[in-house]
C-alpha cells in the first residue's frame, strides 16, 4: 500500500508539473518506505531525482535543443562594465558589500514573478556573495523550468549554501521554490507558508497597462496578481523581529502611470494599497529606461521602491541612481555573422511583404528620405552603421513601425522578432570582390543598393546579452539547459534589465541599513505610536465643507485674468473622499466639464478627454492637482508645468492660480496677443475667504449695483505673474 501510495503520489506531482513519466513514478515507488526509512533516505531520493532530471536534460538536448553554453561563449565581452559604472557612482558599496559578506547570516532575496531572476544576478555581479535565494514563485513554464535548473545549479556552487544548515534553527525551509501552472500561481498561494526574505524584487503582469494591449487597467484579470504582491508584501513585512522584511522593489511598464482605458491610473491604486498595507515604508516611485544603465536597449520601465523607514540613514534619501555613461553602439554587443546560424537570416513566409516594406523604408532612408515621423530617434535618417526593427509590425499600419537607427535596439519583448541590419565601414582585408558582387547579387533587390549591408534576426542569446545577463556566469548556462529558443525569447522579453536592478539595489545598500544584518530588526510598534497613526487617519478622513453645497473644493473661473475679478462659473468638487476629474469628456467628467465653447472648428481640442483631477492633500486646507497626461499640460502660476511623471502631484491651496492646457508664460511678455483665459482657475477652500477685491466683486455683483472702475486698482495679467514668479521671491 505505501508503494502505490508513492505511485499515484509522485505521478500526481510530475502531472502538476506538466510531465508525467512512468518511469519517474517507479522511480518513486521504488523509494517508498515508511516514515522512518523514507526520513534516512531523502538525500539518496533527492540524488536519484537529480539524476532523472539530468537524464531528462541530456534528452533534450540530444532531440535538438540548443547548446546554451556554447552559445554564450560565443557572445562578445559586453564592451561596457555596468558593475564598475554602479560602483563609480554608489560611494561605499564595496565596504557594504564586504560588510554584509561577512555577517552573522546571508542577506534572504525573495522573487516572486521574477521569470528568469534577474534580482539574483544582480546582486551576484555586484559582489555579494552571502545571499540565500530565500523563495521564487512564477507561474510560467518556461520561468519554472528555468527556475528548477537554478535550484540544481545554485545547490552545486560553494559558498552560502555550506551554512544552509545552520540558517534553519529557526524552523524555516529556505530555498522553497513554487514554480509553475500549479504551485507558482500567486493567487492560490498561502503566503504563510514562505520564509522570510529581507529584500523582495518582483515584475508582476504588465499587459492591463501595456500599450500593447487593451489597458483595462484594474479591470483586467491580470492586475490582480499585482494586487497579491503587495498582499505578499504586506505579509513579509508584519512578521516579528528579524524575519521582517526590510525593503521591497516593484517593477512594471510605464503605462501603469498612465490613465488607462477607464480614464485611471494603475500608479494610484498601487500607492493606495500600499499605504494600507506598508504604512511604515517609504515608498518611492521612479521612471528608469536601460538605455541609461550601460545597455542599447530602449526599456522605459517604472520602479517601485519601498524602505522600511527605520533603516533610512540620516542625510541620506535613497533616490533614482545616477545615469551611466552612454552604452556603445548595438553592434558591439552582437555575434559576429560569420558564428551565427544560417536560420537566423531566413524571414518566415508570413512575414516576407512586410520585410520588403522595411527595406524599402531603409533604402529610403539611406537616400536621405524621411516619412512621417519614422525617425525621431536619431536626427539625420543618412549616414547609418546599425538599424533594427520589429519586423512584426507593419510599418505603413503598426503606430510602433518605425526603425531605430541611434545605435539603440527597442524594448525587448517576447511577442515580435527583432531584426538588425548593419551596414560594415570597410571591407575585410582577405575578402575576394568576387565573393562580395555575389553577396550583393544575392541580396534583397530593395537592399542591393545599400553597400555593405548584412542582415539577420536577433538570437535568443543575444536578447540576454542586451538585458544585462551574465553570459559567463556559470549559473546562468546551468539554469539554461533543456530550454527552447522560444523559451529563452519569452524569458528575455519579460525579464527585469540586470543592471537596472542591480543599480537601484547598490543605492538602497549604500544609502540604508537594509544590509546591516548583524543586529536583528525590531518592528513592534508602541500602542502611542499606533494611535497616533489612527488619529491622523480619522481626522484626515473628515473634510472641511462648504456650507450648503457640502464641497471640498470649488474651482473658480479668472474670465479677465490672473489676480482679477472672480467669474461666476464655479466647478464644484463634491466627493469629499473622491477624486475631481477635470476634462473634456461630459460621460467621463460631468462635474468637472472644462467645455471648449468658443473653439473653432477644425482647431484641436486645448482640453483632453480626462485632462487632469485633484484629490484631498496630506492636511486640511490643501489639494493635489495630477495631470493625466494631457496633451496641452496643466500649469499652476508661479510653479510652472505639473509634471504627467509626478504620480505625488502639486501640492495646491487656497487662491493658488491653475491654467489647464494654456501656457500663461506668454501673457507676462511686453506686447504679447490676446491672452486666453479661458481655462484659469482659482482654488477656494472651506473657510479660507478669497481675497478681498475679489470678495467685494462678488458682493456687488450679487447686489446688482454697478461696479466701479478698478481698472486703476487691479495689476494687469503680467503683474500678477511676475508676483507670483519664485525670482520676485
Amino acid at each position: 500500500p505505501i508503494s502505490l501510495v508513492g505511485l499515484l503520489t509522485s505521478w500526481q506531482y510530475r502531472t502538476r508539473r506538466g510531465t508525467s513519466n512512468l518511469s519517474y513514478s517507479l522511480l518513486c515507488m521504488s523509494r517508498s518506505f515508511p516514515v522512518g526509512d523514507a526520513v534516512a533516505n531523502r538525500s539518496v531520493f533527492a540524488h536519484q531525482t537529480r539524476a532523472y532530471r539530468e537524464g531528462l536534460r541530456k534528452k533534450r538536448l540530444a532531440q535538438g535543443a540548443p547548446d546554451w553554453e556554447n552559445l554564450l561563449d560565443k557572445l562578445p565581452v559586453p564592451p561596457v562594465d555596468w558593475v564598475q559604472q554602479i560602483h563609480d557612482r554608489a560611494e561605499g558599496l564595496a565596504e557594504v558589500l564586504d560588510a554584509v559578506n561577512e555577517g552573522r547570516r546571508p542577506l534572504r532575496l525573495g522573487t516572486p514573478c521574477s521569470g528568469f531572476e534577474a534580482p539574483l544576478f544582480a546582486l551576484r555581479r555586484l559582489g555579494l556573495q552571502n545571499i540565500e535565494h530565500s523563495f521564487s514563485v512564477d507561474v510560467a513554464r518556461h520561468a519554472a523550468a528555468f527556475g528548477r535548473n537554478l535550484r540544481d545549479a545554485e545547490a552545486e556552487f560553494p559558498g552560502p549554501r555550506k551554512r544552509r544548515k545552520e540558517n534553519l534553527e529557526g524552523g524555516h525551509l529556505a530555498c522553497r521554490a513554487f514554480l509553475g501552472p500549479q504551485e507558482g500561481d500567486l493567487l492560490q498561494l498561502n503566503f504563510r507558508d514562505l520564509p522570510p526574505a529581507d529584500v523582495l524584487v518582483a515584475g508582476p503582469p504588465c499587459p492591463p497597462w501595456s500599450h500593447l494591449g487593451q489597458r483595462e487597467g484594474s479591470e483586467d484579470e491580470r492586475a490582480n496578481v499585482f494586487w497579491s504582491c503587495i498582499a505578499l508584501v504586506s505579509e513579509l513585512a508584519n512578521r516579528p523581529g528579524d524575519d521582517a522584511l526590510r525593503c521591497f522593489l516593484l517593477e512594471n511598464v510605464e503605462g501603469i502611470t498612465q490613465v488607462d482605458a477607464h480614464g485611471r491610473r494603475g500608479i494610484d491604486e498601487v500607492k493606495r494599497r500600499l499605504q494600507q498595507a506598508v504604512p511604515r515604508f517609504a515608498v518611492r516611485i521612479m521612471e528608469m529606461n536601460s538605455k541609461d544603465y550601460s545597455l542599447p536597449q530602449n526599456r522605459p520601465r517604472i520602479y517601485i521602491l519601498g524602505v522600511r523607514k527605520c533603516l533610512e540613514l540620516p542625510g541620506r534619501a535613497v533616490c533614482k541612481p545616477p545615469k551611466h555613461a552612454k552604452s556603445p553602439s548595438l553592434q558591439e554587443w552582437l555575434v559576429p555573422f560569420a558564428d551565427v546560424p544560417s536560420s537566423f537570416a531566413e524571414v518566415p513566409d508570413r512575414l516576407l511583404e512586410k520585410k520588403r516594406k522595411w527595406d524599402q523604408r531603409l533604402r529610403e532612408a539611406d537616400q536621405g528620405i524621411v516619412p512621417g515621423n519614422d525617425w525621431r530617434d536619431f536626427k539625420a535618417a543618412s549616414g547609418w552603421k546599425v538599424a533594427c526593427a520589429d519586423i512584426e509590425r507593419d510599418p505603413d499600419k503598426s503606430k510602433f513601425g518605425h526603425f531605430r537607427l541611434d545605435g539603440l535596439i527597442g524594448t525587448i519583448t517576447c511577442h515580435f522578432k527583432s531584426w538588425v541590419w548593419i551596414r560594415a565601414e570597410r571591407p575585410a582585408e582577405n575578402e575576394d570582390q568576387a565573393d562580395a558582387a555575389a553577396a550583393a547579387a544575392a541580396a534583397p533587390p530593395e537592399v542591393a543598393a545599400l553597400p555593405r549591408v548584412v542582415q539577420r534576426s536577433l538570437m535568443p542569446a543575444e536578447m540576454l546579452a542586451l538585458q544585462g545577463f551574465p553570459a559567463r556566469d556559470p549559473l546562468l548556462a546551468r539554469a539554461l539547459r533543456g530550454l527552447s529558443e522560444k523559451d529563452v525569447v519569452l524569458g528575455a522579453g519579460n525579464a527585469m534589465s540586470v543592471p537596472v536592478v542591480g543599480a537601484v539595489l547598490a543605492d538602497v545598500l549604500v544609502k540604508t541599513a537594509v544590509g546591516r544584518l548583524d543586529y536583528a530588526l525590531e518592528v513592534s510598534d508602541s500602542e502611542e505610536e499606533v494611535q497616533a497613526v489612527a488619529d491622523s487617519e480619522e481626522a484626515g478622513g473628515r473634510l472641511p465643507q462648504f456650507p450648503g453645497c457640502g464641497c471640498w473644493l470649488h474651482l473658480r473661473h479668472l474670465p479677465f485674468g490672473p489676480g482679477r475679478r472672480r467669474g461666476e462659473r464655479c466647478l464644484h468638487a463634491g466627493a469629499p473622499a473622491g477624486r475631481f476629474l477635470l476634462g473634456r469628456d461630459p460621460r467621463r467628467t460631468p462635474s468637472g466639464l472644462l467645455s471648449e465653447v468658443h473653439s473653432t472648428r477644425g482647431e484641436a481640442p486645448i482640453i483632453s478627454r480626462v485632462h487632469a483631477e485633484l484629490l484631498p492633500g496630506g492636511r486640511p486646507g490643501e489639494a493635489v492637482l495630477r495631470d493625466l497626461g494631457s496633451t496641452n499640460g496643466s500649469f499652476v502660476l508661479g510653479r510652472g508645468r505639473v509634471s504627467a511623471e509626478d504620480v505625488d502631484g502639486e501640492v495646491l491651496i487656497a487662491g493658488d492660480q491653475v491654467s489647464f492646457g494654456v501656457d500663461p508664460a506668454p501673457w507676462s511678455r511686453p506686447g504679447s496677443a490676446v491672452c486666453d483665459f479661458r481655462f484659469l482657475y482659482v482654488v477656494e477652500m472651506p473657510g479660507q475667504q478669497p481675497d478681498s477685491a475679489g470678495s467685494a466683486q462678488q458682493e456687488q455683483a450679487a447686489a446688482g449695483a454697478e461696479s466701479p472702475d478698478r481698472s486703476q486698482q487691479l495689476p494687469s495679467a503680467a503683474e500678477a505673474i511676475a508676483a507670483l514668479s519664485p525670482a520676485s521671491g
